[in-house]
């Protein structure tokens, strides 16, 4: 396979260095709320934080698929860095509004980013570059937490919200330093009635993506769920150190990391992208079913193993899916919208698991949320593995 232009590979690194920064401004906003918001803070920072993603995602995509990506991307992320240096300086529920902007802004920049990358590559080289782009941004997801941590113990809340700053400014230059851009093939349009929420219908026309939308969008609010037992679960019923649920959870991290990395073996093994989606959330139900029946911090580990490979390999092959099913004059706008569907799973699942871990107990919540995830993956396989005739593609 041709090597991958050095423009992907600068994307991969930029956009990976930016999540570390994003991870870091997280857990220090988190010490932030429940410092200076009370009670109600991590909420409400959550709700600030996702919102913007799902309520602007059907406009987002529209500008998307009207406007040149370059543009978009440096004023973006020119107003993102300006954003997190007022973090770093108001305080209270200042903080609100500021992180909803952030969150607009990421509406905006993920699915710029998302159509962006397909057209920089050959299709051989599709899967391999969104490996790339899925694995740098696993690692900066896994590092970020700990030096988050780490900074904030010894340098409080402003250094690591500047630090984010930068991050963006280093994105901004990766764009301007190799000049990508995407005209979209929509660019100069008339908008017409209904353009706006074309990502909407599209995916309810097609009845496998619409499957697949469903599946993964289970499989994400039942991940949210447990995210939030999985402490209450190491810690209280397994009798686990601080020390343990944090190996618990580097493991989770390195079964993604495991699984993007071998991104082309996966394909060797098993074709078709759909296939490999189907293959894989089945091995996330098992790995949460291996948690929540395990009576050591060791046996969860490896559930969570099982669990991080699957949810490795879903990404990228929801990531290829998505790429060589949609056309040019509609990608960002399928793509907003299906951002914004998962975050609100992810919300949804955050507030479930909360309520779910009162009422009935960690272990059950785990081995509830094994049972959900595998009567979704049951009734969807079949129409995402054969819905309209394998991989056609959808209509603009």
């Amino acid at each position: 396979m041709d090597r991958l232009p050095t423009a992907i590979r600068a994307i991969a690194v930029g956009r990976s260095i930016s999540i570390l920064g994003d991870q870091v401004a997280l857990i220090t906003l988190a010490f932030r709320a429940k410092a200076e918001l009370g009670h109600f803070g991590l909420a409400a920072i959550a709700l600030a934080g996702t919102l913007p993603l799902l309520l602007l995602a059907p406009w987002a995509g529209l500008l998307v698929d009207r406007v040149r990506t370059r543009p978009i991307l440096l004023a973006t992320l020119t107003f993102q860095g300006l954003l997190c240096i007022g973090l770093a300086l108001v305080s209270g529920w200042w903080l609100l509004a500021l992180i909803a902007g952030l969150a607009a802004g990421t509406a905006l920049v993920n699915p710029a980013w998302g159509a962006l990358v397909p057209i920089l590559v050959t299709d051989a080289q599709l899967p391999s570059a969104i490996g790339l782009q899925q694995s740098m941004t696993t690692a900066a997801q896994t590092m970020g937490p700990f030096l988050g941590g780490v900074l904030v113990y010894y340098s409080g809340f402003h250094v690591p919200l500047f630090g984010d700053a930068v991050t963006f400014f280093v994105l901004m230059v990766v764009a301007m330093l190799f000049r990508v851009d995407r005209v979209p093939s929509g660019a100069g349009t008339r908008r017409v009635q209904g353009d706006t929420f074309k990502g909407v219908t599209l995916i309810w026309r097609h009845r496998g993506l619409r499957s697949l939308v469903v599946l993964l969008t289970v499989f994400i609010a039942a991940i949210s769920v447990i995210d939030v037992s999985d402490i209450f679960f190491i810690t209280d019923v397994l009798h686990g150190s601080s020390l343990a649920y944090g190996a618990f959870f580097a493991c989770f991290g390195i079964g993604m990391l495991a699984a993007t990395l071998t991104t082309k073996h996966h394909q060797s093994l098993v074709r078709g992208a759909d296939r490999l989606i189907v293959l894989a959330c089945g091995t996330m139900a098992v790995g949460i079913l291996v948690v929540g029946s395990s009576m050591t911090v060791w046996q969860a580990a490896i559930g969570a193993v099982l669990t991080g490979i699957g949810n490795g390999i879903a990404n990228v092959q929801f990531g290829i899916l998505i790429a060589r099913r949609t056309q040019d004059a509609t990608r960002g706008r399928v793509m907003a919208i299906v951002g914004g569907i998962f975050g609100a799973a992810s919300i949804l699942g955050f507030g479930v698991g909360g309520v779910l871990v009162t009422l009935v107990g960690s272990r059950w919540v785990l081995l509830g949320g094994a049972a959900v995830s595998g009567l979704s993956l049951f009734l969807t396989a079949r129409p995402v593995l054969h819905g309209d005739e394998e991989l056609a593609t959808l209509p603009t």
